[in-house]
C-alpha cells in the first residue's frame, strides 16, 4: 500500500505542488482524508459530487484541488479504466490540493492521476517537457509528453495540466505507457 502513496506523492511533487494532504498523508493509498468529499470510493463509478434529485442527503462540494467541478475521478471513469487496464478497479479521491484519483484493483494501487487548472501550470508543463527523458506524445491536448525517468504522461490543455502514472507491476513498462496514453486521451477530452 505504501507504494501507491509514494507514487501519488511523486506525481504531485513532480508537477511542483508541495504539501498535498498534510503531515503523514492518508494511512493507505485508498484511504479517504476525513471530510475530503463526504463520500466513499465506489466500484464501477466515481465518488459522487452531488446528491440524487429529491434526496435529503447533503450536496457534496468538490474540494479545492483545482479540478473540474465534476471531480478528478470523473475525468476517466472506473468503467473506462477497467477496460484500459483489463480488470475491475475502485477509485478514491485523495484530497489535495491538488486532488488525486487513486486507482486500485484487488486492494492494490495500480495507477493515479492528478488534474490542476491555472496559468502557473503551463510553466510546469514546459519544465517537464524539457526533461532529457521526455518524449513528445502527439495528438493529445495542446501538448503531451511521456517522461520516462518518472514514468508519467503529462497533458497540457489550455491552462489545465493532467498527469497520470500507471504502476501496475503485472504490466511491462511499454504496456503501461500505452495505458497512460489512453487514459490521457480520455481525460484531455474532458479537461
Amino acid at each position: 500500500m505504501r507504494t501507491g502513496v509514494w507514487v501519488v506523492g511523486t506525481i504531485i511533487l513532480g508537477v511542483g505542488i508541495l504539501g498535498c494532504s498534510g503531515a503523514g498523508g492518508p494511512a493507505s493509498a485508498g484511504a479517504q482524508t476525513p471530510g475530503a468529499t463526504g463520500a466513499e470510493p465506489t466500484q464501477g463509478g466515481s465518488v459522487p459530487t452531488s446528491a440524487p434529485v429529491g434526496s435529503d442527503a447533503p450536496t457534496v462540494e468538490p474540494t479545492q484541488g483545482g479540478g473540474p467541478s465534476l471531480g478528478v475521478c470523473e475525468l476517466v471513469t472506473a468503467d473506462e479504466l477497467a477496460t484500459i487496464v483489463g480488470k475491475p478497479v475502485v477509485l478514491a479521491v485523495l484530497a489535495g490540493p491538488p486532488d488525486t484519483c487513486d486507482v486500485q484493483s484487488n486492494d492494490a494501487p495500480i495507477a493515479a492521476f492528478v488534474f490542476m487548472r491555472g496559468p502557473e501550470f503551463a510553466f510546469a508543463f514546459d519544465a517537464w517537457a524539457s526533461d532529457p527523458s521526455a518524449e513528445d506524445v502527439p495528438g493529445i491536448g495542446d501538448g503531451t509528453v511521456y517522461v520516462a525517468d518518472s514514468q508519467l504522461v503529462i497533458v497540457k490543455r489550455g491552462d489545465a495540466l493532467f498527469s497520470v502514472s500507471v504502476y501496475d507491476v503485472d504490466v511491462a513498462i511499454s504496456g503501461r505507457l500505452e495505458m497512460m496514453k489512453e487514459i490521457a486521451r480520455i481525460a484531455a477530452a474532458r479537461m
